[in-house]
């Protein structure tokens, strides 16, 4: 099954989806960086991932890249496999 249709035109219902998660991942992106002891650095020193200081940036800018990409809706499919490879930290922080 494709994400395009073979016509040409995508649904509705999938462009508003890609919008919804590439606003998501962009914000989330941003919020590694202004909000690091909560969402960035300190979340990633608290649920013990090694070398938090390189992997929540690293994290950060493959998501706000990610979501720019799916809000223009450039390589949608390619991207969203990076970011579920990037999502795929454990959330121990609660």
């Amino acid at each position: 099954m494709s994400i395009v249709s073979t016509t040409g035109t995508t649904p509705l219902s999938i462009v508003l989806i890609r919008l919804i998660v590439g606003a998501v991942f962009l914000s989330e992106g941003i919020q590694k960086f202004l909000f690091p002891e909560a969402l960035g650095v300190g979340r990633f020193l608290k649920i013990g991932i090694p070398s938090p200081e390189i992997t929540a940036p690293f994290v950060g800018v493959v998501e706000i890249i990610c979501g720019v990409c799916i809000l223009i809706i450039l390589g949608a499919g390619k991207w969203s496999i990076d970011w579920v490879l990037s999502q795929r930290t454990p959330d121990r922080s609660e």
